[in-house]
């Protein structure tokens, strides 16, 4: 496959950064009115009265247009050492997420959601289980529960 014209890239940015950036540089230096600015990419004047209205805005430019994009979404769950602790003392059992909320949940303890608990299991490294019949998996569901009933009367 031929490789693309590297002057295309500037003349024809396709992402929305970089055709804000080419705007306000096509604006700016090229001493371009709106009008023709927006002739050139194919918009409207408006629409480059308002990206120059929103650069002019910046404080810092450069930090500004060249940062990365924050990540959307809420932070991930921060997980106590205790909790990570148990999580980790579950899946010894042989519990797969599912079962580790479960039993999460029935000691009382169960703030985490399914994806937290993967991502505690993946930072420190445990796989994935390999799928088990139900007798497998109820096996290490009733070895959990005694555990966990062993240790929360050893508290009291």
């Amino acid at each position: 496959m031929p490789r693309p014209d590297p002057a295309d890239f500037f003349n024809r940015p396709t992402h929305p950064d970089h055709r804000r950036y080419e705007i306000v540089r096509t604006f700016y230096l090229e001493g371009l009115t709106a009008e023709e600015v927006a002739r050139r990419f194919q918009i409207a004047p408006g629409t480059v009265y308002a990206i120059i209205r929103d650069f002019r805005a910046l404080e810092d430019p450069a930090a500004d247009i060249f940062r990365p994009p924050d990540r959307r979404g809420r932070p991930p769950h921060e997980v106590s050492p205790a909790l990570r602790e148990r999580i980790l003392t579950l899946r010894d059992y042989q519990l797969s997420v599912p079962d580790i909320k479960a039993q999460l949940n029935a000691e009382g303890i169960g703030v985490l959601g399914e994806t937290a608990i993967r991502r505690v299991l993946r930072k420190a490294g445990r796989p994935r289980l390999p799928r088990r019949t139900r007798a497998q998996r109820a096996a290490a569901v009733a070895a959990a529960a005694a555990d966990g009933n062993q240790s929360r009367s050893g508290r009291k």
